[in-house]
């Protein structure tokens, strides 16, 4: 595996990409000669089946969203109808 600076992949960024997707290259990236991330070919495999993990989260909590804004309209709507009750039973006594 290459290793590749900050600096230098910041002037080089276009061919490194480039040599990763032609070449399937792969690139350490160090900041002050210490190695801080790796540059390396997308399996595409796994990163459909993230997408789809992704897609089905933020479903998730959309769904979760609309429950919770249901759940607020059906806790106003029982306040509103115990005190009617409360109301009828106090005209009533």
């Amino acid at each position: 595996m290459t290793e590749i600076s900050v600096r230098e992949l910041r002037t080089r960024t276009a061919e490194v990409v480039q040599s990763v997707r032609s070449r399937a290259a792969c690139y350490i990236i160090t900041y002050r000669g210490k190695p801080v991330a790796q540059l390396v070919p997308l399996d595409k495999t796994r990163f459909q089946a993230a997408e789809a993990d992704l897609s089905q989260r933020e479903r998730a909590a959309r769904a979760l969203t609309e429950i919770q804004a249901i759940r607020r309209k059906l806790s106003g709507w029982h306040a509103d109808l115990t005190q009617s009750v409360v109301a009828s039973h106090q005209e009533e006594g």
